[in-house]
């Protein structure tokens, strides 16, 4: 009993830090690929939505998180005025931007899903170590295995 309680335990904190590295994860800065400059993609559409070019660094020093990429492809670019007028009867170019808006979407929602598996394992074993802790001297833990 000593060492499921143990495992328990041990399974409860990797739970916990599997979260807090999730979390982690998106909001740390990307490195970008080798001698590509995310500053030529990000920079225009974060400038065109209102934000100060002052707080984003330059070349090959910008690094966003991947939270900052998914804001900014997913609602910072429709701020700019010019950017449905570029695609207006160019069939093509709707197109290519209804695929890219569904995959951008696709991703958020597997985000969310995975987010959501994490809160219900930590909900489930907070339970589980409130069960554990609160059976009584009289109570004796169901096994089925029995």
């Amino acid at each position: 009993a000593w060492v499921l309680r143990q495992q328990h335990l041990e399974s409860a904190r990797n739970i916990a830090s599997d979260v807090i590295a999730s979390i982690i994860s998106r909001r740390t800065s990307i490195p970008p690929p080798s001698g590509t400059d995310l500053s030529l993609t990000l920079r225009p559409l974060r400038e065109k939505a209102g934000i100060d070019p002052a707080t984003m660094p330059d070349g090959l020093n910008y690094k966003p998180s991947y939270n900052e990429i998914m804001l900014t492809m997913t609602k910072e670019r429709f701020y700019d005025p010019g950017y449905f007028v570029r695609m207006q009867e160019e069939t093509g170019a709707i197109k290519q931007e209804e695929a890219s808006i569904s995959t951008f979407i696709t991703m958020q929602y597997q985000d969310i899903y995975k987010l959501q598996e994490q809160i219900n394992a930590l909900l489930a074993a907070r339970a589980a170590l409130k069960f554990n802790s609160d059976i009584k001297s009289g109570q004796v833990e169901s096994n089925p295995l029995r």
